[in-house]
């Protein structure tokens, strides 16, 4: 403990001394993280708070709001709720501040889950409902399809059951545009518990038939255990009685063979305040003890099997009782049962061997053809990366050569012109006035037009980038613009070291040429701001102005050449590409590129 506390120290001071923190900052959260599971809960967090420290004192509110959502995640895990959720609000407001819309959904959903235990259901809903709000902004796919599950239980439980299904439908709906099974026992299972609560019992027990198939072919006993419960409670309010039991019977059998002993603990409840509705006070107070033990009790696995073992032995002196008491003419039919069941048994084993040996067979083919189709995506995704590398390749030559004809001879050329003119220059005095005129706006059309030429062919050509590097070519860049156009762009490269990554310097440079020809031409704006930033081996680069903005929808229909050329140079370098932005309401672009 003490020669990780030096170390915790040290790397603190030599952060301090070296003045480059702020790059090792992140990297310092992820160490804790990988010895977390070696500290206590105390520990965890006195190591965070040192960094908390640290992060105030050098005021980078992104590292500290970073530090103390994970603060908030500790408390919040160690049952320290109240703790746990100051932590996350700060942590939610400087993230607000600052832009940080991925950490903004992070900590919407982690609130919501403090919230929903502390049993402040509406409150948790609502920073469920901004969550998805965020992940529909920023199209996360695989965040939505489990905040709008969660939305669905959260409001069922609180009774709210429009907007329940309302979110429920829309994750079936999404999970079926984006072709994803998983889920949708889960999905089909709330809305069988849904409708349950509503009374509308034939949707009930058509959802949750669904569920039960699905958990049953994902081997998931604990999501079979609890819909086959559900299922019970809606034969029993049709008055299936019997079926009911057997249900309920079932759903503790894989309970118990799930090793869940919370959700035993409610089934033997369950059955316990049944048998007593129907009189049989002896299988209630079984049931009533069975719950009881578990409560009072550690359950681990061999525990599991000793109430097992309990259960059928009960069973097993129950069907004695009932053989006893049973008149004596009944016995030869009992044993006639008895021998169909087992031969039902049999054939049914016999069966569910026959469809286990196909299964595993198909599981076999469709693997196969799975394991295919993934090899024949990846030489086609191969392929059009190498014919898209080609194709700028072959335009960043392409535009290379323009210039430096521009440049070499068509501006030698207007040169050639300039200086023959320029003899003219001495005998203008025996030129009329007129004549002198027109000899003058030819000389300002000649400068005009090689500073044209001149500057078409540094917009062109990559030679400032290879030559001098990344960031003093964006800065040359913005300060041509600047000198001639009455706009504010700010660059900010956080220390950045872009310089070692000339593998996306080239593409990144168009990106941001296209995105401020773009701003220039259309957006009317008075200030422009782009940043670089760097985490866990991901490039973010981040483009704003505070423009008239644009339709999302109507220009996605018609994306020009230079927003094609933007996303195909983001696909080559194997990153993502958000753009956020309405009318009159600026444009903000995101890209993430993994180095």
């Amino acid at each position: 403990m003490l020669k990780r506390t030096l170390l915790f120290l040290l790397t603190i001071l030599s952060l301090t001394l070296s003045q480059v923190w702020a790059q090792n900052f992140d990297s310092l959260l992820i160490a804790y993280d990988g010895v977390a599971p070696e500290l206590s809960v105390q520990e965890k967090l006195d190591k965070l708070k040192a960094v908390e420290t640290l992060a105030r004192d050098k005021k980078n509110n992104d590292a500290l709001a970073n530090t103390l959502r994970r603060i908030g995640i500790v408390r919040f895990h160690s049952g320290e709720l109240e703790n746990a959720s100051k932590a996350l609000l700060e942590a939610l407001r400087l993230q607000q501040e600052n832009g940080n819309r991925f950490g903004v959904l992070s900590t919407f959903i982690t609130l919501g889950n403090v919230y929903f235990k502390i049993g402040q259901s509406s409150q948790a809903i609502r920073y469920y409902e901004e969550a998805a709000e965020e992940a529909e902004a920023l199209n996360y796919k695989v965040t939505l399809k489990n905040i709008y599950l969660n939305l669905g239980q959260f409001l069922t439980e609180e009774s709210r059951y429009v907007e329940a299904e309302k979110y429920l439908m829309r994750g079936i709906s999404f999970l079926d545009s984006v072709s994803d099974v998983s889920d949708i026992p889960y999905y089909n299972g709330a809305l069988g518990f849904l409708y349950l609560q509503t009374g509308d019992y034939a949707k009930s027990r058509n959802y949750l038939e669904r569920a039960r198939v699905g958990f049953n072919a994902d081997h998931n006993l604990y999501g079979y255990a609890q819909s086959t419960r559900n299922l019970a409670f809606v034969l029993k309010d049709i008055k299936k009685v019997d079926s009911a039991f057997q249900y309920m019977q079932l759903a503790l059998d894989s309970a118990m063979i799930a090793e869940e002993p919370e959700t035993v603990i409610e089934i033997a409840q369950d059955l316990g305040s049944w048998y007593l509705e129907v009189g049989d006070t002896l299988g209630s107070f079984h049931f009533i003890e069975l719950a009881n033990r578990l409560k009072d009790s550690v359950i681990n696995e061999a525990g599991i099997e000793r109430l097992i073992e309990a259960e059928q032995k009960y069973r097993s002196e129950s069907k004695s009782k009932e053989l006893k008491v049973q008149k004596e003419t009944l016995r030869q039919r009992n044993y006639l049962i008895l021998s169909l069941t087992i031969a039902l048994g049999l054939g049914l084993l016999a069966f569910l061997l026959y469809r286990y040996v196909r299964l595993q067979k198909e599981k076999l083919v469709k693997a196969e053809l799975e394991k295919k189709s993934i090899e024949i995506d990846q030489l086609l995704r191969q392929q059009e990366l190498s014919t898209l590398q080609a194709q700028m390749q072959g335009q960043n030559e392409e535009r290379d050569r323009i210039a430096r004809d521009l440049h070499d001879r068509l501006g030698s050329l207007l040169s050639t012109i300039k200086l023959q003119f320029s003899h003219f220059e001495g005998r203008l005095t025996q030129i009329e006035s007129e004549f002198k005129s027109t000899y003058g706006n030819m000389m300002t059309l000649i400068d005009t037009a090689y500073d044209e030429i001149r500057q078409i062919s540094h917009d062109l050509s990559s030679g400032t980038l290879n030559k001098f590097g990344f960031n003093k070519a964006v800065q040359e860049l913005v300060q041509a613009i600047q000198d001639v156009n009455p706009i504010q762009i700010h660059y900010l490269s956080n220390k950045v070291p872009i310089e070692d990554y000339t593998q996306i310097t080239e593409s990144l440079y168009r990106i941001i040429q296209e995105l401020l020809s773009n701003t220039l031409k259309y957006a009317e704006a008075s200030e422009v701001n782009i940043q670089l930033s760097l985490f866990n081996g991901t490039l973010s680069f981040t483009y704003e102005d505070d423009g008239k903005g644009f339709d999302q929808k109507v220009a996605e229909q018609k994306d020009g050449i230079g927003m094609l050329n933007i996303k195909n140079r983001v696909e080559m370098m194997q990153g993502t590409l958000n753009i956020d932005t309405s009318p009159g309401h600026g444009v903000t672009v995101m890209i993430e590129i993994p180095l």
